[in-house]
């Protein structure tokens, strides 16, 4: 599965770690910093980045809610009618920028179980993404919030 990772470049930490264990599982990753290459126009890579992923994963973090490229992605993905896999790497209040984005989508949370068992259940939501496409059941990403407004915890 090809996922598109929207992020901070703050949190390049978490970031890495989650592209290492899912490249592991098979998956193939685009990440900005190494798939952008020198001279290019970087919109226009992003763009194209997002039109060629199957999901979008959002590493959710106080930086990347108010980050204005985290918000211009999630709103191309979602025109482009792309599932959103938001993964809650620090608690965080979501916006009401990105709420509506990301109201009724389910999350996977690594601030409260161990990374394995939140490594795990990433694998089984990208799993549920890829039956429900394979049955053409669409793109949503199921019941739950991981927005409206509130806190992700």
């Amino acid at each position: 599965m090809r996922l598109f990772f929207s992020y901070s470049r703050s949190d390049a930490e978490v970031v890495h770690r989650l592209r290492q264990d899912l490249e592991r599982a098979g998956h193939e990753i685009w990440l900005d910093r190494d798939d952008i290459p020198g001279g290019a126009a970087w919109r226009r890579s992003i763009g194209e980045g997002i039109a060629g992923a199957d999901v979008v994963l959002v590493v959710v973090t106080p930086a990347s809610v108010v980050s204005p490229n985290v918000e211009r992605e999630l709103t191309v993905a979602d025109e482009q009618v792309k599932p959103l896999l938001p993964v809650l790497a620090e608690s965080t209040m979501i916006p009401p920028s990105l709420s509506f984005l990301l109201a009724g989508v389910q999350h996977v949370d690594l601030t409260t179980q161990r990374y394995p068992e939140a490594i795990a259940e990433l694998h089984q939501a990208l799993a549920a993404i890829t039956a429900r496409r394979a049955s053409g059941a669409g793109a949503a990403g199921g019941p739950a919030a991981a927005g409206s407004g509130g806190t992700a915890t």
